[in-house]
């Protein structure tokens, strides 16, 4: 069953989303096929990174998204977090990715190494 959001102005017969089951059983597979990760890339430059040891989204679920977007002609910077988990990686690497934010801003060219 599609979610309709008439108080957020769009008409009452637009689906913004799946809420229920569908074909026996199964998820409806449409909003999960046009929220995945990876199926296009981004037009911007990404600065990606992901920690060894993340517990909330396994190592190899961060290498697969670079990948893909890099298959699909992305620009990608990635950096591995050798020590630390999902919180921490955040921490640690949350003025890399501002830097790399303000470069963008200013100018200067990526570094990307897909």
């Amino acid at each position: 069953m599609a979610t309709r959001l008439p108080e957020a102005g769009l008409p009452a017969d637009t689906p913004v989303g799946i809420t229920g089951y569908s074909q026996g059983g199964q998820a409806g597979s449409w909003a999960a096929d046009q929220s995945r990760l990876g199926r296009t890339a981004p037009a911007a430059p990404v600065y990606l990174y992901h920690a060894l040891g993340d517990e909330l989204i396994p190592y190899a679920v961060g290498r697969q998204l670079r990948a893909e977007w890099c298959a699909r002609g992305a620009s990608v910077e990635w950096r591995t977090i050798r020590v630390g988990e999902h919180v921490s990686g955040v921490i640690t690497h949350s003025l890399a990715a501002g830097d790399r934010l303000a470069d963008r801003f200013a100018g200067r060219p990526t570094h990307a190494d897909c």
